[in-house]
């Protein structure tokens, strides 16, 4: 029988950029497939998604695939940028992002929560570093709150490792992949 993780977010999980391998959930799944683990891996990465929207569609993709495991990699389009300029209310934000903390332990306690990467300040979007460090602690805070494995991405690109000033290219895309394949052989090999 398969194991299931399935992984939200918005374009950076969906893969944006990656000319090499498609991105980071895209390398995991051929990970798992080179290593001839049963496991699926599903994709649930939606360009320009917010916390909220992630929230909204939550129930039918989860219920679809029934995961043991859930990874949540969404919040850096909940800070300012020109789509968005004074960005998610962060109380809002918290609210969210606890009722998607809810909405996924229904299905498995095994729940990895990944903070947002930062960016180049000068990318064309107009997402600063100074704002997306701010959800991401508030977002770590909740994961700590909730006992929940959290992976600081904040600070972990370089400037060479974005296509745009904001999505990692495939360098940034591997360091990312690397950090998420290691924290879900310490959540459970086994799961």
């Amino acid at each position: 029988m398969s194991k299931v993780i399935c992984i939200f977010g918005d374009s950076i999980t969906w893969g944006a950029w990656d000319k090499e391998l498609g991105g980071w959930v895209n390398r995991l799944r051929l990970y798992f497939d080179n290593q001839n683990q049963e496991t699926e891996i599903y994709n649930c990465g939606v360009d320009g998604d917010y916390v909220g929207d992630v929230l909204k569609r939550f129930n039918v993709e989860a219920q679809a695939r029934n995961p043991q495991i859930i990874v949540l990699a969404i919040g850096i389009n909940d800070s300012p940028h020109s789509s968005n300029p004074n960005g998610t209310n962060l109380k809002e934000l918290k609210t969210q992002y606890l009722e998607l903390i809810k909405k996924a332990k229904r299905f498995t306690q095994k729940i990895i929560i990944l903070g947002p990467t930062n960016v180049d300040d000068n990318n064309e979007k107009g997402y600063k570093n100074e704002s997306i460090e701010t959800v991401s602690g508030i977002i770590q805070k909740l994961a700590e709150k909730q006992k929940l494995t959290f992976i600081d991405l904040f600070g972990i690109l370089s400037i060479d490792e974005f296509e745009d000033g904001l999505h990692p290219n495939s360098k940034g895309h591997q360091k990312i992949f690397e950090k998420v394949n290691e924290a879900l052989k310490e959540l459970s090999v086994d799961f």
